[in-house]
């Protein structure tokens, strides 16, 4: 067997969000809470793993989601400013 082989990730659902179009993960190091969106969902959404806690804005334009994910990510590599 070789190395690459020996390899076998796992795969592991964490959060049953069912989006519809969920992309653009970031992860905060300074809150450990991950963010992603659901760009045809319209949906912000916060993940704190510690907790299980997911909190979900629901209230952006599918634009305004995309832009706003990845200007923060560009700019800090994630934001606490982001508003969830």
């Amino acid at each position: 067997m070789n190395e690459i082989s020996a390899l076998k990730p796992s795969l592991e659902c964490v959060v049953d969000c069912a989006n519809i179009l969920g992309e653009v993960p970031l992860w905060d190091v300074a809150e450990h809470a991950l963010y992603w969106v659901d760009i045809e969902g319209k949906k912000l959404q916060r993940l704190t793993p510690a907790s299980g806690e997911v909190r979900v804005a629901d209230h952006f334009a599918a634009i305004d989601l995309a832009h706003v994910a990845v200007c923060e990510a560009l700019k800090t590599g994630c934001s606490r400013s982001l508003p969830i």
